[in-house]
């Protein structure tokens, strides 16, 4: 389920399938170490409880809050 104010969230199916084709594409290529290397990125970041989606790509208001 996507967020309403999160960027990934909100894009055409065409771009969301165009992405996860690219990183597939990227990890075949990279036998896999792409994926590792994100991975190990990723456990830093904060998430979005409902989309799992980096807390970056969701919209803000000007005192810092999200809009949902």
């Amino acid at each position: 389920m996507g967020c309403r104010d999160c960027r990934f969230c909100t894009e055409p199916g065409i771009v969301q399938g165009g992405r996860k084709l690219a990183l597939g594409l990227l990890y075949l290529v990279t036998l896999g170490v792409a994926w590792l290397l994100l991975a190990m990125v990723r456990v830093f970041q904060q998430r979005c409880p409902q989309c799992r989606h980096r807390l970056k790509f969701h919209a803000r208001r000007a005192d810092g809050s999200f809009r949902d």
